[in-house]
C-alpha cells in the first residue's frame, strides 16, 4: 500500500484531472470519504453529492481511491486475527499439560498394585476432567481478555478517526469562510472603483444651476426654475446654430476654394456669410450689454484721454 504522500499526490493529480483544482483541504475530505465509505459505489455517490460529475472517469476515481486508502475495519480485523491465534496457542499449550500429567499417571499404575490402581485411575480420570474444565475456563478467560482489549482498541481507532474527521470539517469550513469573505471584498472594491469613475466634477456654470434648482424647490416655486431652464435652452440652441453656420461656411471654402461657381451658388454663399457676421456681432454686442459697467472718468483730472471719451459717446449712441 503507498504512503500517506503518495496517496495525497496521487489524489491531488486526479482532483486536477477531473475538478481542474485541488486543494490540501479537498485531498483530506475526500481520503477521509474513502476512509467511512463502505463500498466504492458508496463513495461515488458521496462524490456526485458533493459536486463531481456523474462520469466513468468518477466512478474508477472512486474505485481506485477506495482501493488504495486503508479503512477503519481492516486494522481492527488484523488485531482480532492475530488474538485468536495466541488463544489458540494458549489452548494448545494446556493441552500438552495434560498429555504430561496422563504420562505420569500411567507410570504410577505399573509401580502400584491392581487395586490402588482403579481407584487411582477413576482419579486420574477426574483429575484430568477437572483439568479440562479449567482449560475450558482459562480459554474464556483469555477470549474475554481478547473481546477487551480489541473494544478498546477500536473504541480508540474510533476515536482517532472522529478527532482527524472534525479538524478536516473545520478546516473545510475556515476556508469556505475565507473564501466568501476574499469575494466580498473583491465586490466591495470594485463598486469603489466604479463609483469613482462615474462621479466627475460640475463646472462653475453646472453648480450655479444646481444651485437655483435647489433654491426654486425649496421655495416650492418652479416659475423661476422654468425661466432659468428656458434661457439656458435658447442660449444652448443658439450657439449650437452658430458653430452649424460657422462649420458650413468653412466647408463650403475649403470645398470649392478652386472651382468657379455659378452665379446662384455665389449669392447664396455670401447671404450665409453675412448672416453669419450679423448674428456673431449681434451676441457679442450683447454680451458687451448683458450687465451694468461703471463708466471710466474722462472729463476730471490732467491728460484727458479723448479715445475714452468718443467710445462712451459712441456707446450712449448705440443704447439711444
Amino acid at each position: 500500500m503507498a504512503s500517506d504522500k503518495q496517496l495525497r499526490d496521487w489524489v491531488s493529480d486526479k482532483l486536477m484531472s477531473i475538478q481542474g483544482f485541488s486543494t490540501s483541504v479537498l485531498v483530506h475530505y475526500v481520503i477521509g470519504l474513502a476512509k467511512d465509505s463502505s463500498s466504492a459505489g458508496d463513495l461515488v455517490g458521496k462524490l456526485v453529492e458533493y459536486g463531481f460529475s456523474s462520469s466513468a472517469e468518477t466512478s474508477s476515481f472512486a474505485a481506485d481511491i477506495y482501493a488504495k486508502v486503508p479503512r477503519k475495519g481492516r486494522g481492527v480485523s488484523n488485531y482480532q486475527k492475530q488474538e485468536r491465534e495466541a488463544a489458540k496457542l494458549v489452548k494448545k499449550q494446556s493441552t500438552y499439560k495434560l498429555l504430561a500429567d496422563e504420562d505420569d499417571d500411567e507410570v504410577d499404575n505399573h509401580t502400584a498394585s491392581s487395586a490402588s490402581a482403579s481407584s487411582k485411575s477413576r482419579k486420574h480420570f477426574r483429575r484430568k476432567a477437572q483439568d479440562q474444565d479449567d482449560g475450558k475456563d482459562d480459554d474464556e478467560t483469555t477470549a474475554h481478555v481478547s473481546e477487551r482489549s480489541v473494544r478498546r482498541r477500536t473504541e480508540e481507532v474510533d476515536d482517532e478517526d472522529g478527532d482527524d474527521t472534525l479538524d478536516e470539517e473545520q478546516e473545510i469550513l475556515r476556508d469556505q469562510q475565507e473564501r466568501a469573505q476574499l469575494e466580498k471584498n473583491m465586490r466591495e472594491r470594485d463598486a469603489v472603483h466604479t463609483r469613482k469613475l462615474m462621479e466627475r466634477q460640475l463646472s462653475k456654470e453646472e453648480q450655479e444651476e444646481l444651485t437655483r434648482r435647489s433654491q426654486a424647490l425649496d421655495k416650492n416655486d418652479t416659475s423661476d426654475l422654468r425661466n432659468f431652464s428656458r434661457q439656458a435652452y435658447l442660449q444652448k440652441r443658439r450657439d449650437k446654430k452658430i458653430d452649424e453656420i460657422r462649420d458650413e461656411i468653412l466647408d463650403h471654402e475649403y470645398i470649392f476654394q478652386d472651382v468657379k461657381l455659378t452665379p446662384a451658388e455665389e449669392n447664396d454663399f455670401r447671404y450665409k456669410k453675412k448672416i453669419y457676421d450679423l448674428v456673431k456681432e449681434h451676441v457679442e454686442s450683447a454680451d458687451d450689454v448683458a450687465e451694468y459697467k461703471m463708466p471710466e472718468a474722462y472729463d476730471m483730472g490732467e491728460g484727458v484721454n479723448q479715445e475714452k471719451r468718443f467710445s462712451v459717446a459712441m456707446q450712449r449712441y448705440k443704447r439711444s
